[in-house]
């Protein structure tokens, strides 16, 4: 993987992103800003954390082996759906446009200043 240190200051870019092919290709300024691509590799059973608005992306996988990932994202309970777009959990939401995200695919794990238990939802 690869990050681009700093980027999450400079607020939502998903437009420019989307015009870029590639970590690889990523211009060396943006908005007058210095653009440095840090390779910052993950060990096999590592894990990796940053902000989600982190410019970041993985290289192309040279092994004869498929790469497994998993990807968690932690967000406010006051996230909303945007139907816009076309993330690859789209099919996956079961709100609408504009509601409060939630589902089977989007547990609450934090409410009130106190973590929640995956039991609980089950009656366990």
């Amino acid at each position: 993987m690869s990050m681009v240190p700093g980027s999450y200051h400079w607020g939502v870019q998903i437009s420019f992103l989307h015009t870029v092919p590639d970590i690889d290709s990523m211009p060396s300024s943006f908005q007058d800003r210095k653009v440095r691509v840090e390779r910052c590799p993950v060990p096999k059973g590592g894990a990796h954390f940053h902000h989600s608005l982190t410019w970041h992306g993985s290289h192309a996988n040279t092994s004869n082996r498929p790469r497994r990932a998993i990807a968690i994202h932690y967000m406010t309970g006051e996230t909303r759906y945007d139907a816009s777009g076309n993330h690859v959990m789209k099919p996956f939401v079961q709100v609408t446009d504009g509601e409060q995200l939630a589902g089977e695919h989007f547990p609450l794990v934090w409410d009130k200043g106190r973590p929640v238990s995956p039991y609980t939802d089950l009656g366990l």
